[in-house]
């Protein structure tokens, strides 16, 4: 999949959150949350990163490398009419 643009939407219901757009009219919600420990991955340009651990995400959440050992969890979304509604 091609990430086509990411934008940090800070928390929903007190999730770190993030949508990244990866394809014509296609977004996914990512948990901004490293599976392995908790710890908000940061935005490293090309991908995700755990800053405590190292662990290495795709930007569109597929896990890469390191401890977590899995990619991001999704957040609930929905794409109605052209409005993306998350959460």
């Amino acid at each position: 999949q091609q990430v086509d643009g990411v934008v940090n939407l800070g928390t929903v219901k007190g999730i770190p959150t993030a949508v990244v757009c990866t394809g014509p009219s296609t977004y996914t919600a990512l948990n901004l949350r490293c599976p392995h420990a908790g710890v908000t991955v940061r935005d490293a340009g090309s991908e995700w990163l755990c800053p405590a651990h190292g662990s290495q995400f795709e930007l569109d959440g597929a896990f890469i490398s390191g401890p977590a050992g899995r990619a991001l969890a999704p957040v609930r979304s929905r794409l109605r009419n052209g409005i993306l509604t998350v959460g």
